[in-house]
């Protein structure tokens, strides 16, 4: 019921009508040709989002340098204890909440029908954005952190964020709103849209996959993107060679873990090609898209794991998608994989 109210375009209306309200009299979101071109032109964009943490915070501006790009971008942290949207009589409250802002600019060859068409009508676009908007947030964070480290308790309370750590979260583009989604977070301000359960049975027996899948959808979702990617990672390469051990017949534990284990190098293409054509009839390997996303997601979390290379939002479902397609591919071969439907919060 809440979800699809605040789907609405009555909701979206009426939010943003609000929103645009806490930047009146403010000009930050104005356009400048770019020198040479008929075309092309920098656009002023500022990122919005509500954050349910640092209430009552002074109000915090800072600024970096992000790669690729020749402008500083620029964030600010603030407070602001009651915001109002008249709707049902029932104003929001987030005195125990920060506001965040991100201003920053992006290049665009075209006019802004163009523009709007490119990032509102294209979602996929805004969300590209808004992941390289977050990536400054907890940029942020992991510096604020660092540099009250000797404050155990401020340390162990602020961690890195995701989307769905966010009340609500918004992109505006030359004064106009492209982007508005709010999280689960966001009905408890509303308790009339609350839906309560009489009673709830619990499950047992939960399979190791479908933990494991849905704890790494969760660290995507809170913005620990790289820790998501390896959670699923090692959960395929076990799962993978817990059925190639069963298709060997007539030999004992200890010989099909000395044949398994005895593979050193890409490991994971024969046991995926070559052995599983030997055991179930059938190669994952002749299939090139396949073949092309094992690479992938292997040098990716062989980057993340001995280079620290960081890992995006993008990246983190892509490797999540791929190790749901090839343990359905399992699945279809014999196995028999609990998969979830992974949760994620775009």
């Amino acid at each position: 019921m809440a979800q699809a109210f605040f789907c609405t375009p009555i909701f979206r209306g009426l939010f943003l009508w609000g929103i645009l309200g806490m930047f009146e009299g403010k000009n930050q979101f104005t356009k400048t040709k770019m020198k040479k071109s008929s075309n092309v032109e920098q656009w002023d964009v500022c990122f919005m989002a509500i954050w349910p943490c640092l209430a009552e915070i002074d109000e915090i501006h800072y600024s970096l340098e992000v790669k690729k790009e020749t402008w500083p971008t620029n964030i600010t942290f603030f407070s602001k204890e009651n915001f109002a949207f008249p709707y049902n009589n029932a104003p929001i409250n987030f005195q125990n909440s920060a506001f965040i802002t991100i201003e920053s600019k992006i290049y665009f060859d075209g006019d802004y029908n163009s523009l709007f068409n490119h990032y509102a009508i294209n979602i996929k676009n805004s969300q590209k954005l808004i992941d390289k908007y977050m990536r400054v947030i907890n940029d942020f964070i992991i510096r604020l952190k660092y540099s009250y480290s000797t404050d155990e308790n401020f340390m162990f309370r602020l961690r890195n964020i995701g989307i769905i750590d966010l009340t609500i979260h918004n992109l505006f583009i030359n004064n106009h709103p492209i982007y508005l989604r709010s999280s689960p977070a966001f009905p408890k301000h509303y308790p009339i849209f609350q839906n309560q359960k009489d009673g709830i049975e619990l499950k047992n027996n939960i399979n190791s996959e479908w933990i494991l899948l849905t704890r790494a959808a969760d660290l995507i979702n809170i913005g620990y993107y790289g820790e998501g990617l390896i959670v699923s990672f090692a959960l395929f390469d076990s799962k993978v060679q817990d059925f190639i051990k069963k298709g060997f017949k007539g030999l004992t534990n200890d010989e099909i873990d000395s044949i398994v284990r005895g593979i050193e190098k890409k490991r994971l293409s024969i046991y995926l090609g070559p052995l599983l054509k030997l055991l179930y009839n059938k190669s994952l390997m002749d299939n090139n898209e396949l073949k092309k996303d094992l690479v992938w997601i292997n040098k990716k979390r062989n980057e993340i794991m001995h280079n620290g290379d960081s890992c995006t939002y993008e990246e983190a479902v892509k490797a999540l998608d791929i190790v749901n397609n090839f343990l359905k591919e399992l699945n279809i071969l014999g196995n028999n994989l609990d998969i979830p439907k992974p949760r994620l919060i775009y």
